[in-house]
C-alpha cells in the first residue's frame, strides 16, 4: 500500500509481483506447500515461475503446471525455468493492482508475541532470575 501510495506513485512504477516456486516443493517438502507464508505469497503473485525443473521430473513438472493453472484467481502468467533462467520479460507484466498482501499483524513472523506489539510501549517481559 504504501508503494502504490500519493508521495511515491510519481516516483514508481510497480509492475508484476513474481513469486518463484521450486517444482518439486510439493512432493519434497509438503509441510511448507501446506503453509499460510507460501500460500500467502503464491495468492500475492502476477506471475508465478516454476523453476528447477532441471532437477524435476517430467510428473513433477506437470504436478506443478496442473496446481498453478488451479488456482484462483488466475495468475497473469505461468511458466518455468531451468538452470535459473527466468526470462526477464517477466518484469514488463503489469501488476494487477486488487492483489494485496494480508495485513501484516496476519502473517506469521517465527516468534511469539507475549506482551504486545513493538512501539506500542509495551516492555518485554523480565528475565528468569537465577
Amino acid at each position: 500500500d504504501i508503494l502504490r501510495g500519493e508521495h511515491m506513485r510519481s516516483a514508481l512504477e510497480l509492475r508484476a509481483t513474481i513469486c518463484l516456486v521450486d517444482v518439486r516443493v510439493e512432493e519434497s517438502d509438503p509441510d511448507l506447500f501446506a503453509s499460510e507464508g507460501f500460500k500467502n505469497q503464491v495468492d500475492i503473485a502476477d506471475v508465478l515461475v516454476g523453476h528447477k525443473t532441471d532437477l524435476a521430473s517430467e510428473s513433477q513438472k506437470g504436478a506443478f503446471l496442473r496446481w498453478a493453472s488451479g488456482l484462483f484467481p488466475a495468475k497473469a502468467h505461468i511458466c518455468t525455468a531451468a538452470k535459473g533462467a527466468v526470462d526477464t520479460g517477466l518484469l514488463d507484466i503489469p501488476c494487477d493492482a486488487s492483489r494485496r498482501p494480508p495485513p501484516l499483524a496476519s502473517l506469521p513472523i517465527g516468534l511469539p508475541i507475549t506482551a504486545g506489539a513493538v512501539g506500542d510501549g509495551a516492555q518485554p517481559p523480565p528475565p528468569p532470575s537465577a
